[in-house]
């Protein structure tokens, strides 16, 4: 594989993002704040870049299907995620 591996560019957006969780404080919430805005940005460019992926599963192509395929499982595995997550929070 060309370029960063998948570890190093977690790593590199943790430290370009930073930090997301609450520690109570109000000027470190509110930058921890700002930097969960960031993230889910990214995220969500992220996300559209796998669901335009994922649409070609159904290509002729077995590479493009490859690509498809693997693009639509994960945004599937997401979903089951997400959903998993939301019955414990108990958010209607």
């Amino acid at each position: 594989m060309d370029g960063l591996e998948s570890k190093e560019i977690t790593k590199i957006l943790n430290i370009l993002i930073g930090d997301t969780e609450p520690v109570g404080d109000t000027w470190a919430d509110k930058q921890r704040f700002d930097n969960l805005y960031k993230l889910c940005y990214v995220t969500d460019w992220c996300l559209d870049r796998i669901a335009t992926a994922s649409e070609s599963f159904n290509k002729p192509e077995a590479s493009a299907q490859d690509i498809g395929t693997t693009a639509k499982e994960y945004l599937t595995d997401i979903k089951t995620w997400v959903e998993e997550r939301f019955s414990r929070l108990d958010i209607s």
